[in-house]
């Protein structure tokens, strides 16, 4: 299933869901949604009101059964890759995936790609910075192809 929320739909009410089932608690984390209406050339956005008390407003969950914030911080490393402005989280994407015998693969990757990417995409940096990401990157692929 793919689910398309529209920036202008978003809104800053946010809110930490929390139960437990079995014994195993989840947490997630719940963005409300507020669909903007032009109403004679004025734009309106705001909760789904039936009356006082009772907001039937639409909203998305994202549930976790681990830590959240790793997935987010990914999301966030991306959007920063994409855009090409720097981050002050170069390492996002392995501090939000901390490396394990069983993530390795994904983190490395991840990672390669990442600095690739911020590489190729920050025409600010110097010549032999970006030599010098390019190697790191060249010398983490060897690295895991030798332990594989």
């Amino acid at each position: 299933m793919r689910v398309n929320v529209y920036a202008e739909e978003m809104t800053d009410r946010i809110q930490i869901i929390s139960k437990e089932i079995e014994g195993q608690r989840f947490t997630g984390l719940r963005l409300y949604l507020e669909l903007p209406a032009t109403v004679n050339g004025q734009q309106y956005q705001g909760p789904f009101m039936h009356h006082p008390g009772d907001d039937d407003s639409s909203a998305v969950t994202f549930w976790g059964k681990r830590d959240l914030r790793n997935v987010l911080r990914k999301m966030i490393c991306v959007l920063d890759t994409h855009y090409g402005q720097p981050t002050d989280d170069i390492a996002g994407i392995l501090s939000a995936a901390p490396p394990t015998a069983d993530r390795m693969p994904d983190v490395v990757k991840d990672a390669i790609a990442y600095s690739r990417n911020f590489a190729n995409s920050n025409p600010q940096l110097s010549g032999t910075t970006a030599t010098h990401i390019h190697g790191l990157c060249n010398l983490l692929q060897r690295a895991y192809s030798e332990k594989q």
